[in-house]
C-alpha cells in the first residue's frame, strides 16, 4: 500500500478510516523493508566516496556542485556529516532564498544514509511539494555519481516475484532498504508512531508559507510538535531548511529574532543563520530608466557571502528585479512587518546633505567582540552638526565582521567625512579596540590605503551608565530630537538606518539604533554632559 497525499474532499484529520488505511499501508510497508536488517550499512560495493564534505558533494552530482560552498554551506554539511543514529540531534539552517536550500537540503538523505540512517521522513507545507521533493530525491539517487559509489542505494526495492517497490509518488525505498516518504503539514497526518518503525531521520523542507495567517502558523506547530517530531525514534535527527517568511512563522520562532514569537520547541537545536546575501547592505536609487521610468537601484555597500556564485553583479540585477522590499525580506531574510512600537507613526523623510554646511562630524560604532552567527551585530552610525545646531545623520551601516575589517571600516567612514572624532561603545573591550585603532591606522598607512599625512580623528570612547541611560532612554531621546527637527537623515544609507529604528523595541538586532542614539547624543549635547573619554593619538600611531 502506497503512502499517497489524501485528496482535498476528505483529509485524515476529517477521515479516520482513511487515516487507519494510511497508517496500516505505511507500517506494513515499512516493517518489511526494517525487518531483520542489521546496523551495518551495505550500500554495494562501489568505490569509496571521498571524505571531505565538499569534494564528496562534487564526486556525487559534479554539474551541480561547480562553485565552491559558501560558509554557510559548508557548516550545514559539516553539521550532517557529524551525525550519529544513535544520538538525537537537531539543528535548523535559514539561508537566504535563491542559495541552493532544496539542492542542499533533498541531497542530505544521501548522505545520511551513509552514516546508518534508514527511514527519511520528508515534510513539507502540503503533500504534493513533498511528494515533488521525494520524487526529486529519487532521481538524485539515480545519479551516475550515486551509482558508481552507492550501487545499493541507486537501485530501486524489488519484491518477491521481482516487482519493484522503489520509485514511487509519494516514496522512495532502495535496495539497501532506505525510505523516504513524503508528508504534508496540509494532509494533518497521524499514524506516525508506527512501533518498530518510527523515523529516525525528519526532515522539516519549506513549512512556512507568505500567506500563513498566525492561525494556520499555530496549526502547523501543533502538528510538528504533537505528532510528527514524538514520532521519531529516540536517536532522531531532525533537521529543518527554509528562509524567513513571516513575523510569526515556525522557522522565524527557531531563530527566535522576534520577542513576540520566542523558541518554544526544539530548544537545543543547533541553528544557523538566519544567514544574508550581503553583509552590511545598503542600496540607492541611481536613476530612472529613460523609457519606462521605472527606478533603478545600486547596491552601494557590503560584501557577498556567497561570491563565487552570487556576485554584487547578479545580486544587484535581483534587486531591480524583484525591488527593494521583496530583496531585503527574501534575499536579506529580515522578516516583513518588523515594526515595532517607538517609531509607530512617524513619517521618515530624508534630506540633502548638500542643504548643510558641518561644523563637526562624529564616527560612533555598538561593536560585539566577536563576528559569529550567536553574537550580536555591528554597526556604524555618522553624523554631522550643521551651523544651524541641527545633527544629520550622514552614513549607516550594520552587519558582522571580524575586529580588524570592522575597524578599518570605521576608520575609512571617519575620513571619508573629515571626522573630528571616531568613538566606540566600550561596554566589553575597552582596550580590544583602542589598541586595534592604533594598529588599523597604522596598517592603513602602511599599505598605502592612507597618505601620512591623512588627518588623524580622535579616538574616544563612551560606556553605558545610569548618567547616559539605558538603551530605550536613548532611542527615545534620538526621537524625539527627530520630532522637534533638531536630528536630521540625510539621503544615501538611510534606508538601512530607518529598518533599524522602525524595529524600535520589539525587535533586534539593536545595535544601529545604539550607535545612532550615541552620535546624536554627542553631536548635540554640551561637552559638559558627554560621559566621554578621549584618547590622545600619540605621534607613534603612524
Amino acid at each position: 500500500m502506497l503512502f499517497s497525499a489524501p485528496s482535498s474532499e476528505g483529509s485524515t484529520e476529517s477521515n479516520p478510516s482513511q487515516r487507519s488505511l494510511l497508517s496500516q499501508g505505511l507500517s506494513q510497508g515499512i516493517q518489511q523493508g526494517l525487518a531483520g536488517r542489521s546496523t551495518k550499512v551495505d550500500l554495494g560495493d562501489g568505490p569509496p566516496a571521498p571524505t571531505d564534505p565538499e569534494e564528496w558533494l562534487r564526486a556525487l552530482w559534479p554539474g551541480t556542485f561547480t562553485a565552491p560552498l559558501a560558509p554557510f554551506q559548508l557548516d550545514y554539511w559539516n553539521w550532517i556529516f557529524k551525525r550519529d543514529p544513535s544520538k538525537a540531534s537537531a539543528g535548523a539552517f535559514i539561508w537566504p532564498r535563491g542559495y541552493s536550500k532544496t539542492t542542499n537540503a533533498r541531497r542530505a538523505p544521501v548522505a545520511l544514509a551513509t552514516l546508518g540512517y534508514r527511514y527519511v521522513l520528508y515534510v513539507q507545507a502540503n503533500q504534493d511539494m513533498a511528494d515533488s521533493s521525494v520524487q526529486g530525491i529519487g532521481q538524485i539517487l539515480a545519479s551516475t555519481g550515486v551509482r558508481r559509489h552507492y550501487p545499493k542505494l541507486a537501485r530501486a526495492k524489488k519484491g518477491v516475484h521481482g516487482n519493484s517497490m522503489g520509485w514511487r509518488r509519494s516514496r522512495v525505498w532502495t535496495d539497501s532498504g532506505l525510505i523516504i516518504d513524503a508528508a504534508g503539514l496540509d494532509s494533518a497526518i497521524r499514524g506516525l508512531n508506527l512501533d518498530d518503525a518510527r523515523p529516525d531521520l525528519i526532515v522539516f523542507d519549506d513549512i512556512d508559507s507568505r500567506k500563513d495567517s498566525l492561525l494556520m502558523t499555530e496549526k502547523k506547530l501543533e502538528t510538528i510538535r504533537a505528532s510528527i517530531i514524538p514520532a521519531g525514534a529516540p536517536g532522531a535527527a531532525v533537521m529543518v531548511m527554509q528562509n524567513l517568511i513571516t513575523p510569526h512563522g515556525v522557522v522565524t520562532r527557531l531563530a527566535d529574532v522576534n520577542p513576540e514569537f520566542p523558541r518554544d520547541f526544539l530548544m537545543s537545536a543547533y541553528v544557523s543563520g538566519p544567514h544574508k546575501a550581503i553583509d552590511g547592505f545598503t542600496y540607492d536609487m541611481s536613476g530612472r530608466d529613460p523609457e519606462t521610468h521605472r527606478p533603478i537601484y545600486r547596491i552601494t555597500g557590503g560584501i557577498p557571502t556567497w561570491p563565487e556564485a552570487r556576485p554584487i553583479p547578479v545580486l544587484e540585477d535581483l534587486l531591480n528585479q524583484i525591488g527593494p522590499d521583496e530583496f531585503i525580506a527574501e534575499v536579506q531574510n529580515e522578516i516583513k512587518d518588523e515594526r515595532g512600537s517607538l517609531y509607530a507613526g512617524y513619517q521618515f523623510h530624508p534630506v540633502d546633505r548638500d542643504a548643510f554646511d558641518f561644523e563637526d562630524v562624529q564616527v560612533w560604532c555598538d561593536i560585539a567582540v566577536t563576528a559569529t552567527d550567536a553574537s550580536d551585530n555591528q554597526a556604524i552610525a555618522a553624523a554631522g552638526r550643521a551651523t544651524t545646531g541641527q545633527v544629520v545623520t550622514l552614513h549607516s551601516w550594520e552587519g558582522r565582521e571580524g575586529t580588524a575589517p570592522l575597524m578599518r571600516r570605521a576608520i575609512q567612514v571617519a575620513v571619508d567625512l573629515e571626522a573630528s572624532t571616531l568613538g566606540i561603545e566600550t561596554n566589553q573591550g575597552g582596550d580590544l579596540w583602542r589598541d586595534s585603532f592604533r594598529r588599523t591606522w597604522a596598517e592603513m598607512v602602511n599599505d598605502g590605503t592612507l597618505s601620512p599625512d591623512t588627518p588623524i580623528p580622535r579616538y574616544a570612547e563612551v560606556k553605558a551608565t545610569t548618567a547616559t541611560g539605558g538603551k530605550r532612554e536613548r532611542w527615545q531621546y534620538a526621537k524625539g530630537m527627530r520630532e522637534r527637527g533638531e536630528l536630521l537623515d540625510a539621503i544615501g544609507t538611510h534606508e538601512s538606518l530607518f529598518r533599524a529604528l522602525k524595529r524600535l523595541p520589539e525587535n533586534k538586532p539593536y545595535d544601529l539604533a545604539d550607535a545612532d542614539a550615541w552620535a546624536a547624543q554627542m553631536l548635540h549635547r554640551p561637552k559638559t554632559q558627554r560621559s566621554v573619554v578621549v584618547v590622545k593619538k600619540p605621534r607613534s600611531y603612524v
